[in-house]
């Protein structure tokens, strides 16, 4: 693939002389990462010896993407990663490096942790979407390229990516001037936004990239009709400014589907039940988990007014929800609007058995205590979790930590895989990550995340308890 006009306009900028920082914004899938792999790729392939390229993102799974681009060109050049006796190469959970045996030149993948880069040289920075790195830990983390990138003759750092929503985030600065070199794709304020000249002013390869040009049109199509996707529109397709959190994903895609499979473990051995009981318009949701084997499956249910397509466009969700009714991954009470709990807790008792520990949101510690009560449920330990930074922040690391480890066996559930997609989290300083409630971080207001977050507090008591104490659990009155 050759550059298009824009991508050589930056490489351009880039490769003068006095330029030690460059910066480019420009709107999503135009060709950005596969800029960033080919300027990691000619840095490894370069005439430069014992030096390293980094790609930084705001995890380490999407810094991931752009180095497997770079393997791919690497390969498309006339050279062999897997070639051992030409390369040192690693792609784990931990690790993503390619290095030259003979020149020493190498490309690393990195997330937005600074004790990571600390200490590390680097001749060339590439710093992926900065808008999206954590609050607690992005400049920290820029300070650490600096340094690193400090310690090398002719070493250069690029920033890429869509625009922040703050003047105040040192990207933006970086865009505004601070770069040595700045490239800027975006709408202006005031533009009609869904003019093609907007679209293209904030989209370079509109008339290069057919699949883009189509998505764009469905974009602003459905734009027109809905507040927030308007303001997805606005913020991502036209470049107009991104939340610091507003991609601050619970699970990244990738590590969820390493978790999904069509061969799942048996339910064996105890079993840890979390409950997120809703209002009308939310759903009530269960996760079961059984430590044993790792194995994870979700519930949901809903009232039947309105029914399950006037509640999918109500949530901007299409036939969504129909599906999962046909899967019996949602259930429908029929003529309430409220779902019967009690009954809920029964179909619960019906497909998973009794649990031997249950865990609750204290926000609506009083209404699951009854639909216990009014389910039969036999009495277990009852563990209530606050949502907040204490215990949210917690039980949102143990979970992430699950995953990460491969100790969570899920099916392919349409309504895990949406709650999951949903689900945000919002960062404080010290970098403590808790689910995101209402609008927080970026969340779609009517995002239905429930099940998401009963899997949380199902996951993080079992990581707590460990296997061998659930079958031993601690009488209470509920």
């Amino acid at each position: 693939m050759r550059p298009l006009p824009w991508q050589v306009r930056f490489l351009r900028g880039l490769s003068r002389p006095d330029v030690t920082t460059a910066a480019l914004s420009v709107a999503r899938s135009n060709g950005k990462s596969w800029l960033a792999a080919r300027l990691a790729t000619d840095y490894l392939l370069g005439d430069r010896r014992d030096s390293e390229a980094v790609i930084v993102a705001s995890s380490y799974t999407q810094a991931k993407v752009i180095f497997r681009y770079a393997l791919a060109m690497a390969r498309e050049a006339g050279h062999d990663p897997t070639d051992r006796g030409a390369w040192w190469y690693r792609d784990s959970v931990t690790t993503a490096l390619l290095r030259s045996r003979e020149t020493g030149q190498a490309i690393r993948a990195l997330g937005c942790d600074p004790k990571r880069a600390h200490g590390r040289v680097f001749g060339l920075a590439l710093m992926d979407e900065p808008a999206q790195w954590p609050p607690g830990s992005r400049d920290a983390m820029l300070s650490a390229i600096d340094t690193g990138a400090g310690k090398v003759e002719g070493s250069r750092i690029v920033a890429l990516g869509t625009r922040p929503d703050s003047p105040e985030h040192w990207f933006q600065r970086w865009l505004d001037g601070g770069a040595d070199y700045a490239q800027v794709h975006a709408a202006r304020v005031g533009d009609p936004p869904f003019w093609l000249k907007t679209i293209r002013r904030a989209n370079p390869s509109f008339d290069y990239l057919p699949a883009l040009r189509a998505d764009l049109v469905r974009q602003r199509d459905r734009a027109r009709v809905d507040v927030d996707a308007r303001a997805r529109f606005e913020a991502l397709a036209l470049n107009m400014g991104v939340p610091d959190t507003a991609e601050a994903v619970l699970i990244e895609r990738e590590a969820w589907e390493r978790c999904e499979s069509d061969r799942l473990p048996d339910r064996t051995g105890p079993y840890v039940l979390g409950l997120d009981i809703g209002q009308s318009g939310a759903m009530t949701a269960a996760a079961a988990y059984w430590p044993g084997t790792g194995r994870l499956e979700g519930l949901a249910v809903v009232g039947g007014i309105p029914d399950l397509r006037e509640r999918g466009r109500r949530d901007n969700v299409a036939g969504l929800y129909v599906n999962m009714a046909r899967r019996r991954e949602l259930l429908v009470h029929v003529g309430l609007r409220v779902p019967d709990y009690g009954q809920f807790i029964d179909d619960v008792l019906g497909r998973w058995g009794v649990p031997s520990v249950i865990v609750g949101d204290r926000y609506k510690e009083a209404e699951l205590r009854d639909a216990l009560d009014a389910g039969r449920m036999p009495r277990r330990s009852l563990v209530i979790r606050g949502q907040g930074w204490r215990d949210g922040a917690e039980d949102v690391r143990r979970f992430r930590r699950a995953v990460a480890q491969g100790r969570i066996r899920a099916p392919r559930s349409l309504l895990i895989r949406a709650a999951l997609s949903e689900a945000r989290v919002a960062t404080d300083v010290a970098g403590n990550a808790k689910l995101a409630k209402g609008t927080e971080a970026g969340r779609r207001k009517l995002a239905r995340d429930d099940v998401a977050s009963a899997a949380i507090m199902a996951v993080a008591e079992a990581d707590r308890r460990g296997v061998l104490s659930l079958d031993r659990p601690r009488l209470v009155a509920l």
